[in-house]
């Protein structure tokens, strides 16, 4: 765990629908990032799962210990999932995040909670676990669960997916390697601060359609995903580089949407000096 008071601290946050995969990402992740540490969270659950006889998931509560919880102000975000709670404790968030990065995954409402209300030294990365409707429900199948509650989680499925331009990056979880690596690049890039390389040259920007998706983003919308892939442990954007470039001036999310690329070779970092003057001249004549 860092244990710089003084630095930058991110709460990585995978987002995603039950089965997708976030808790067996997160736990391969902590193995190989040691620079990110899981942070636990309260639920009145009582099932132990397999995979939480290596990783310490949850503190587990009485229903009437957590609505005292929710009572006392004791949680700063918290939901119910099938006769369950689950909330983030603000004792363990703080105490956890004072010392470094963290991660933990999380719903929809806490990760939009965590988006609005961090600041500071300390902000939020959300990362969509995607993945088609039939690899899901084959997974849940797998797990044990029945028809119908399969078929809920299908539908929570749908509305969670139709949604997912509202995180930093959607990737998808259809080959765990894969999906760790990809979540591993996700954490290295932005705990160094490190900005999605442009493949084109500025010429190509279009102000109009810049101008155009700012107002969007402010206007409190989500615009479609660009498109990035990995190369050298850096994404690069394949397209979408005027949306791009509105979530950086805007300060705004655009989801990044990591891909297969297969032309990599031909990707190279030529115009990465080019574009950085053209964002610091744009924010100086804001």
């Amino acid at each position: 765990m860092a244990n710089s008071k003084t630095q930058e601290k991110i709460f990585f946050m995978p987002v995603g629908s039950a089965g997708a995969g976030k808790s067996t990402i997160v736990k391969e992740v902590i193995k190989k990032n040691k620079n990110v540490t899981f942070m636990p969270s309260v639920t009145t659950r009582k099932m132990v799962r397999e995979d939480e006889k290596t990783v310490k998931r949850y503190e587990r509560v009485s229903d009437d210990e957590f609505k005292a919880m929710i009572k006392d102000g004791k949680l700063l975000e918290y939901e119910q999932f099938h006769g369950n709670y689950y909330g983030v404790s603000k004792e363990l968030f703080e105490k956890y995040i004072e010392n470094g990065h963290i991660i933990k995954d999380i719903g929809i409402k806490g990760a939009q909670y965590f988006h609005d209300t961090l600041s500071g030294n300390k902000r939020a990365v959300s990362v969509f676990i995607d993945m088609p409707k039939k690899v899901l429900e084959e997974r849940l199948k797998i797990r044990g669960e029945k028809p119908n509650r399969i078929k809920v989680r299908l539908s929570i499925f749908k509305k969670e997916r139709n949604k997912r331009n509202h995180y930093n990056y959607i990737m998808d979880n259809i080959v765990l390697e894969d999906a760790v690596s990809k979540m591993l690049t996700v954490i290295t890039n932005e705990t160094k601060n490190k900005q999605a390389i442009p493949t084109v040259s500025v010429n190509r920007v279009n102000k109009d359609k810049v101008i155009y998706y700012m107002g969007k983003l402010h206007e409190g919308k989500y615009i479609k995903p660009i498109k990035v892939a990995i190369k050298d442990n850096r994404f690069y954007i394949i397209s979408g580089h005027n949306k791009y470039l509105a979530g950086v001036l805007s300060g705004k999310i655009v989801s990044q949407k990591i891909v297969k690329y297969k032309k990599l070779d031909k990707l190279n970092s030529k115009y990465e000096k080019d574009w950085d003057i053209l964002i610091k001249d744009e924010n100086k004549g804001k």
